[in-house]
C-alpha cells in the first residue's frame, strides 16, 4: 500500500487553485485510467481503501468528486455494505433532495410483487430498472422469477452482461468475466436462480458508442434478434439500469416501436431511502411511514390505478421500506440462503474480506461476500448446500 501511494504522489500533479475545465477533465481522465489499471486484481477491501484515499486527495476536483464516490458505492455493494454504498453514491450529487407531488391519503399501499405479477400477464415484455450500486433492486427481480416463469416468461435479458456473456453463466456458478456488476453476489445469485428455473439468459447491451440513441437502437434490435425472431410469442424480463426502462426515447420506447408490444415498465430508482435525512426524497419519507410490512409496495388509487412518479415514462413506481440490519446484514438480502454467524478470527488482520464459495468452482463469483472491519464484529454470512466453504482475503 505504501508503495502505491508514493506512486500516486509522483504520477499526479497536485491541485492548484484556478484550474480551468480542460485541465480538470484532463486530470480526471488520467485519474480514471490509473484507477481502472491499478484496481485490477486487488480485493474489494483493497479497492475501497485506495478509492477512499483518492477521494480525500482529489476532493477539490468536481469531476473526481463525482467519479470516485460512484466507484466506491459500487465496490461497497460487492461486500454487502449497503448503507455505505447508498451514502457514497449520494456524495456524487450534493444538495439533491427532491419531492414528488402526491397526496398520500388518496392512495392505498399494495404488495408490489403481487401487482407486478398481475400486470405482467397483459404484456410480453416486463422491464425492471436498478441503481447499479443498490443490490436491493436485484432482489425484486429475484423474488419475481418463479411466479413470472409460471406466467410464461422464459427469457431474462440483462444489461450488465458483456457481449455473449450468457455463455459464461452455468446453472451453479457465474464467472466474473460475464459482466460488469455480476461481482455482486446477489446479482450472481439472481442469474443462477434464473438458470435453475429454466430461463434463457440474454445479453444485449452495446458499449461501442457514447451516443445514447445508437446504444438503445442496438440493444432493442439485439433483444428482438435473440428472443422474438425465433419465438414470436416469447415473454421476456429485461433487467437494466435507470432510464433504460423509460417509454420516451430510451430502450422501452425502441422495443415498442419494433415489436408493437407495450412493455410493463417498473421503476425502483426514483423514490428511494437515504441514510442521510438531508438527502432523502421527501415523498419517500411520507410513503415509508405508511408501509407496514417488510416488502416492496406500490400505491393504488381508488380507481385501482397504480401511481407512477412519471406516468409518461414508467407504468409502476416501486417503493421499498426502510432497511434495517440483522447481524450486520440488510434485512432483505438473505434471498433463499441460510444465515450463519461468522467468527471474526478467520481474519488475520482488518479490514478483511470474507467469501462463501463452491469448492468445485473456486474462481467464480462467491455466493456471499462481506467486509469485516474490526475484530469481534457481529456479522453473519449466507451459505447453501453447494456453497459452504469460507475464505478470507486481504
Amino acid at each position: 500500500m505504501k508503495i502505491l501511494f508514493i506512486l500516486l504522489l509522483t504520477f499526479f500533479t497536485s491541485f492548484s487553485e484556478g484550474k480551468d475545465q480542460k485541465e480538470l477533465l484532463k486530470e480526471l481522465n488520467a485519474l480514471y485510467k490509473y484507477i481502472k489499471t491499478d484496481l485490477v486484481g486487488k480485493s474489494f477491501t483493497e479497492q475501497i481503501f485506495i478509492l477512499n484515499n483518492l477521494k480525500e486527495k482529489y476532493g477539490e476536483n468536481p469531476y473526481a468528486n463525482e467519479l470516485i464516490p460512484q466507484l466506491l458505492a459500487e465496490k461497497y455493494s460487492y461486500v454487502s455494505k449497503h448503507k455505505e454504498a447508498i451514502t457514497s453514491y449520494e456524495l456524487a450529487y450534493p444538495n439533491k433532495k427532491t419531492h414528488n407531488n402526491i397526496d398520500i391519503e388518496n392512495f392505498a399501499v399494495k404488495d408490489a410483487i403481487n401487482r407486478i405479477i398481475k400486470e405482467s400477464k397483459k404484456t410480453n415484455i416486463l422491464m425492471i430498472n436498478e441503481a447499479h450500486h443498490n443490490s436491493q433492486h436485484r432482489v425484486l427481480t429475484f423474488n419475481l422469477l418463479e411466479k413470472l416463469k409460471k406466467n410464461g416468461y422464459g427469457y431474462l435479458a440483462i444489461e450488465t452482461l458483456v457481449e455473449n456473456g450468457e455463455a459464461d453463466i452455468f446453472k451453479s456458478h457465474v464467472n466474473e468475466s460475464s459482466g460488469t456488476y455480476v461481482d455482486d453476489p446477489i446479482f450472481s445469485h439472481l442469474l443462477i436462480k434464473a438458470k435453475e428455473l429454466g430461463f434463457k439468459i440474454v445479453s444485449y447491451d452495446y458499449s461501442g458508442s457514447n451516443d445514447n440513441a445508437i446504444r438503445e437502437d442496438f440493444s432493442a434490435k439485439t433483444i428482438v434478434n435473440k428472443v422474438f425472431n425465433d419465438d414470436k410469442s416469447a415473454k421476456v424480463i429485461i433487467h437494466c439500469g435507470y432510464n433504460h426502462i423509460s417509454e420516451v426515447d430510451w430502450l422501452a420506447s425502441k422495443l415498442k416501436e419494433i415489436t408493437s408490444i407495450d412493455p410493463l415498465t417498473v421503476n425502483q430508482t426514483s423514490i428511494v431511502e437515504s441514510f442521510n435525512k438531508d438527502k432523502e426524497n421527501m415523498t419517500y419519507e411520507t410513503i415509508a411511514n405508511k408501509i407496514g410490512e417488510n416488502k416492496p409496495i406500490i400505491l393504488e388509487n381508488k380507481n385501482g390505478e397504480i401511481w407512477s412518479v412519471n406516468k409518461s415514462k414508467y407504468d409502476i413506481s416501486v417503493i421499498w421500506p426502510k432497511t434495517y440490519f440483522i447481524n450486520g446484514r440488510a434485512n432483505w438480502s438473505e434471498i433463499g440462503r441460510k444465515s450463519i454467524m461468522i467468527e471474526t478470527d478467520i481474519c488475520k488482520s482488518f479490514p478483511c474480506q470474507v467469501e462463501v464459495f463452491n469448492p468445485a468452482y473456486p474462481e467464480s463469483v462467491p455466493l456471499d461476500r462481506v467486509m469485516i472491519e474490526e475484530d469481534n464484529s457481529k456479522i453473519s454470512i449466507f451459505i447453501d448446500e453447494e456453497n459452504n466453504k469460507v475464505r478470507a482475503i486481504y
